[in-house]
């Protein structure tokens, strides 16, 4: 083999080498970028947060309610509004009883008419007496003038007299009647006006509220029905809720032309609450504290069970509050919320949580970057958010065959994807 032969073979081996060499760094680099891309140790932090136990159901609002219904008309005074809070004796309003109350209305306005016009004219009623006078004085003409053709035996023209005598005593009925009030005087009319507002504030009654409390002219027809006593007697099959009750409305449309109003006490108030299963109760007695939150009000109210009614595999929780009435009392069927019970945890994404041999748990990245599993006990899920057991003071729970393990802590970084490590991995 010549010299040049031995070079280019000895050159064909190095480009082989280099090209083993570079597709080893090429491979080297790949699998880098692609445990860099594809498993990038993505962590989040739990946050400490209060997780309820919470069930929906349906209620009643039960009041303490005076219902009035006033024997006319009530005409409220003009501070009155719906809702607003009234002490003891406060007036509410006047009403009318009287059964003609409309037709002295109507008097007494044509009084007031024939006054204006007395008064406006400025005359006095007497000239009408000059009136009857000339028209008695015409009669008697006529009458002399047919007593004259009688005796005189010209039958001629009688009845045209005998149409003007009629004509004017059809007049003098006009100008002389003694009920038409433009005949009377203005101290006559006066007087009659007196009588009849003498007569009307005689037959007015007015109202005031027997006790403090809520005023409401929302009337819709509970009020004698859902009364707080006998609370054994709410069942679930006795609380009946229409399907289409549509609560009353007044508020700014308010008329201010009634015969009914109520006084709501709004010291105590309760709620009959309808429970489809009365397992959620096993850990409840009367007496004891619940917080309910009630349609969208942002607000829990805390109240105490007075009494708890199970038939037929269903339940009626009745509960005593003494606050916050005022936005509630025209809620007569609400959707509650009720909070069973609640504890500290920590809530973590639902996606970072597997199933580790029928353990549930998390993989953690610890300080070292190893891949470490730790077990959680659920307590409840929302949406993407689960939220699991705090453990206890040592942040230990108990797992399968009632043996204590460490749990999440507040600390721990929590991997994303727990498919895509195993445990003991070294991330960088």
């Amino acid at each position: 083999m010549s010299y040049e032969e031995r070079k280019q073979r000895r050159l064909r081996r190095k480009k082989r080498r280099n090209l083993f060499v570079l597709s080893i760094f090429v491979l080297l680099v790949a699998r880098s970028a692609y445990g860099i891309l594809v498993k990038n140790p993505k962590t989040v932090l739990p946050k400490a947060e209060e997780y309820r136990d919470v069930i929906t159901a349906q209620a009643v609002l039960i009041m303490d309610e005076n219902l009035v219904e006033t024997d006319g008309d009530l005409r409220l005074e003009s501070d009155m509004e719906e809702g607003m809070r009234i002490s003891k004796g406060h007036k509410i309003g006047v009403a009318d009883i009287v059964s003609n109350i409309a037709s002295l209305n109507e008097e007494l306005e044509e009084i007031n008419r024939a006054i204006s016009i007395l008064e406006d004219r400025n005359q006095d009623p007497n000239i009408f007496q000059g009136d009857i006078e000339s028209l008695e004085a015409s009669q008697d003409e006529l009458i002399r003038e047919i007593q004259e053709k009688i005796n005189n035996k010209d039958y001629s023209g009688l009845e045209e007299l005998k149409a003007k005598i009629a004509h004017n005593d059809d007049k003098l009925e006009d100008v002389s009647r003694e009920n038409t009030l433009l005949a009377q005087s203005i101290r006559s009319l006066n007087d009659r006006k007196n009588i009849i507002l003498e007569q009307m504030n005689k037959n007015k009654v007015n109202y005031y509220s027997q006790d403090a409390g809520i005023l409401s002219f929302e009337i819709d027809g509970y009020e004698k029905l859902y009364i707080p006593r006998e609370f054994e007697n709410y069942t679930y099959d006795r609380l009946q809720i229409p399907e289409d009750y549509e609560a009353p409305l007044a508020g700014g449309g308010l008329d201010r032309s009634l015969n009914k109003f109520k006084i709501i006490n709004n010291f105590d108030w309760y709620l009959a609450i309808k429970i489809e299963n009365p397992k959620v109760l096993d850990a409840h007695e009367p007496g004891d504290r619940l917080y309910i939150k009630v349609e969208d009000i942002d607000r829990e109210l805390a109240g105490n069970i007075v009494a708890i009614n199970k038939s037929n595999k269903k339940a009626v929780c009745v509960v005593r509050f003494n606050s916050y009435l005022m936005d509630y009392y025209r809620l007569r069927f609400p959707n509650v919320e009720i909070v069973l019970s609640r504890q500290d945890a920590y809530s973590i994404p639902a996606k970072s949580i597997f199933d580790n041999e029928g353990q549930k748990g998390v993989y953690i990245k610890e300080f070292n970057g190893i891949v470490k599993f730790k077990p959680v006990i659920i307590l409840g899920q929302k949406g993407d958010i689960t939220y699991v057991s705090k453990g206890d003071d040592k942040g230990q729970i108990k797992i399968k065959d009632d043996l204590l393990a460490n749990t999440i802590s507040l600390y721990d970084e929590i991997l994303l994807n727990p498919s895509s490590y195993t445990e003991g991995e070294i991330l960088r």
